[in-house]
């Protein structure tokens, strides 16, 4: 009833809130992986040995023009770590990088497979979100729901956007929507990342800049070269 009420006011007031004339800041995602769900089969005996969730958080950094999303850890946290262990921990598994750039319909992505740094550019893909209607608030902001299959996972992508910021980005590769993603769900309930904190406000133009660091190769080189891994990975665990 109270979801149905929101609907009702939300499609009676956006034409009225119109676009946020903020359209440049830094929004904290917090991301909530589910590692028992990836343990399947033969593989379901490492559950006791493995947490079931991994948590980790990122920032998205952006402009109407361009954004960057990367790994974020709270200065804090790191302090913290320091008085601990009395020394600096460097981060293992980074995660990806992700540039994008809305005016030429650009992306530079940087990926680290097996300790390697690979750097992946191509155009921005519509990934074909259907908008359902369906809407709710995210941090406080008013949301429209749109679904994506996942058939590689055979899950269904959802994601939460707000048009009231007409910025076509989001977190990780969920983006090309009609404004910002606020939170990122799958049915299954193996995934879950929402924003946390979000500051607006203009940002500093040297932190827009496209990671360079790693191997260039292309979508499908990278693709080949992690199956390829994978199998013979496989094949060596047989022969052992």
């Amino acid at each position: 009833m109270i979801r149905n009420t929101f609907v009702l006011l939300l499609f009676i007031l956006l034409p009225f809130f119109g676009e946020s004339q903020e359209t440049s800041g830094t929004i904290i995602y917090d991301v909530k992986i589910n590692m028992h769900k990836q343990l399947t089969g033969e593989r379901e005996r490492f559950k006791e040995f493995i947490p079931e969730y991994r948590t980790s958080s990122f920032e998205l950094v952006f402009n109407d023009e361009q954004s960057v999303y990367r790994r974020y850890e709270d200065p804090a946290a790191m302090v913290e770590r320091r008085g601990r262990r009395g020394g600096f921990r460097m981060m293992m598994g980074g995660g990806s990088t992700v540039f994008r750039d809305f005016e030429d319909q650009s992306k530079v992505e940087q990926r680290e497979f097996m300790g390697k740094n690979f750097v992946i550019t191509g155009s921005l893909d519509q990934k074909g979100w259907k908008v359902t209607g369906e809407a709710a608030p995210i941090s406080g902001y008013p949301c429209l729901k749109a679904t994506l299959p996942d058939t590689a996972n055979d899950r269904t992508l959802i994601a939460w956007f707000s048009p009231q910021v007409g910025v076509p980005t989001g977190p990780a590769s969920y983006a090309q929507l009609p404004g910002l993603v606020l939170q990122v769900e799958t049915d299954d309930n193996s995934l879950t990342i929402t924003a946390r904190e979000i500051k607006w406000g203009e940002v500093d133009e040297k932190a827009l800049n496209a990671p360079r660091r790693g191997k260039e190769v292309t979508e499908e080189e990278y693709r080949a070269m992690v199956r390829k891994t994978m199998e013979n990975m496989r094949q060596q665990r047989g022969r052992n």
